[in-house]
């Protein structure tokens, strides 16, 4: 699941910042819950099967084209996760508060 893998990058960066730029605790935390909150809300929504995501293009402008040509006449339902959207946005919710905490 993607999902998954993308808290995995969150993690990792989150650590990273941590020990590399030596930021205070809460300052990481603010940042891994903001940055996991976008994941989650990016996760929120997903197409119905994995044979209508976007296809695989060598080319950066024929995959961005994509969208703006045959993307836009698909008018398929996508999945809705609600835990994912509305936790997402708490976790954000919580960044801007304890950010605003913190300082």
């Amino acid at each position: 699941m993607a999902v998954i893998a993308l808290t995995l990058v969150v993690i990792l960066v989150t650590a990273a910042v941590k020990f590399w730029a030596s930021v205070a605790t809460i300052k990481a935390v603010v940042l891994f819950l903001g940055l996991e909150g976008t994941v989650l809300l990016a996760s929120a929504f997903s197409p119905p099967h994995a044979g209508m995501e976007v296809p695989k293009q060598k080319n950066i402008l024929k995959w961005a084209w994509w969208w703006f040509d045959e993307g836009r006449g698909w008018n398929y339902p996508v999945h809705y996760n609600p835990v994912f959207f509305y936790g997402g946005l708490l976790l954000l919710a919580l960044s801007m508060v304890l950010s605003m905490i913190s300082d």
